[in-house]
């Protein structure tokens, strides 16, 4: 029996600050071809929210 081992690259905490976006939760989405990935509902400094994919989110540590 095979056994599938994913590791999770980024870790998100409620409150990570990633340029303007805090972090408010992980959620999952779909794709347009049916695949799901890992999304984080952020806030902007600006008001509105929004949905990036974690690995689209900048590289260096964030901001508390």
């Amino acid at each position: 029996m095979a056994l599938t081992v994913r590791i999770m690259r980024h870790v998100l905490s409620p409150g990570d600050k990633y340029g303007r976006l805090t972090v408010i939760a992980e959620v999952q989405k779909v794709a347009a071809d049916g695949k799901r990935y890992r999304a984080a509902l952020c806030r902007c400094d600006c008001g509105k929210q929004t949905a990036p994919r974690i690995s689209s989110l900048s590289l260096d540590p964030p901001r508390k």
